[in-house]
């Protein structure tokens, strides 16, 4: 072979080596830039892991967030706040309720109140969604003690019932909040709480109605909704007990007992959509007792004022939330007697 031969073999053979030599470097490099970007994915989710696990042992056993020492002083101020102001408007509604005179019982300026509530009817409201997660924890406890849908609805009544007598006061403020001169002082965010706490309510008693067509104890016609049903058995019960308490003559039109007659009527209501099993006296004065009872035991005096009502997704609606959720919602407690958190 000639000279210039034998240069052009080893130029070509050259080439081949570079070629191989940057082909294996670029392999070199791009396996250590998918290292590069695996170590770095991995540190990324260790932290994300690590910031997860940081956030879970903020929060305290029960699963709630644990307050700052500053939140936990503005909540407590603000639970004695309505701890004070609730007996107020029981007395005198809301012209009764004083702002001075709750500063000057806390030993706190005037302004201080207002850096809570920048009115009194925001105090007023707040009373009010504390008066609606009473009545949401009484209808919880009343439809757990039963089994089947009629007996479920029946316990609800018994639990409004309870509400009214037991819980006075709030029942009186409950229906306080609805004139529009509360209402349209009160801010956006709390009148967006009542209702959601209002729909709590509902979601319990409409979820009973469902369940009973569920499970064929309550056929209806493709026209009747069962929310009909359910709303109509909501304005005899809540309607019947806004009457009783504003009309002190009803026993001189032979209205001997209110919340006799409004039941009578409910449970004329369901035979009439001859929802199973229909009403027997017998039997529903025995469940009657054992509603009652249980509320006695399970309910007591306790405030709740801090319902979060964020996780609530308006697209589906309050009515598809279980008993479970409700009660989840339902976890953050101030007691009226002390003004401390549980």
């Amino acid at each position: 072979m000639s000279t210039t031969a034998n240069r052009e073999a080893k130029r070509s053979a050259g080439e081949v080596v570079s070629n191989d030599l940057g082909q294996a470097r670029s392999a070199k490099q791009g396996q250590s830039a998918k290292q590069g970007q695996s170590a770095k994915q991995g540190q990324s989710a260790k932290q994300g892991q690590s910031a997860k696990q940081g956030q879970s042992a903020k929060q305290s056993r029960s699963g709630k967030q644990t307050l700052t020492p500053k939140q936990a002083e503005i909540r407590n101020r603000e639970a004695k706040i309505i701890e004070l102001a609730r007996p107020m408007v029981a007395r005198g509604g809301l012209a009764g309720l004083s702002m001075e005179a709750i500063a000057r019982e806390m030993s706190y300026a005037k302004g201080t109140i207002y850096n809570h509530f920048s009115c009194k009817e925001e105090i007023l409201l707040a009373l009010a969604i504390g008066a609606n997660n009473k009545r949401l924890e009484l209808f919880v406890n009343a439809v757990e003690a039963m089994e089947t849908p009629r007996d479920k609805i029946s316990a609800i009544g018994v639990a409004c019932q309870e509400f009214r007598i037991r819980f006075e006061d709030l029942f009186f403020i409950d229906s306080l909040v609805r004139h529009s001169t509360v209402w349209e002082k009160a801010s956006e965010q709390r009148r967006e709480a009542m209702a959601m706490c209002e729909q709590y309510c509902m979601s319990v008693v409409a979820g009973v109605g469902q369940e009973a067509v569920q499970c064929g104890d309550l056929v209806v016609a493709d026209a009747t909704p069962v929310e009909d049903i359910m709303f109509g058995l909501w304005s005899l019960t809540y309607g019947g007990m806004i009457i009783d308490g504003s009309s002190p003559g009803l026993d001189s039109v032979g209205v001997q007992d209110a919340f006799v007659a409004i039941r009578r009527n409910c449970h004329a209501l369901m035979d009439g959509y001859r929802w199973r099993p229909l009403y027997e006296p017998v039997r529903d004065r025995k469940l009657i007792d054992q509603v009652r009872d249980r509320l006695n035991r399970c309910v007591g005096p306790e405030l709740v004022v801090n319902l979060d009502v964020s996780e609530l997704d308006p697209a589906k609606g309050a009515f598809s939330m279980t008993l479970d959720e409700l009660r989840r919602r339902m976890s953050e407690v101030v007691t009226s007697d002390t003004g401390e958190s549980q």
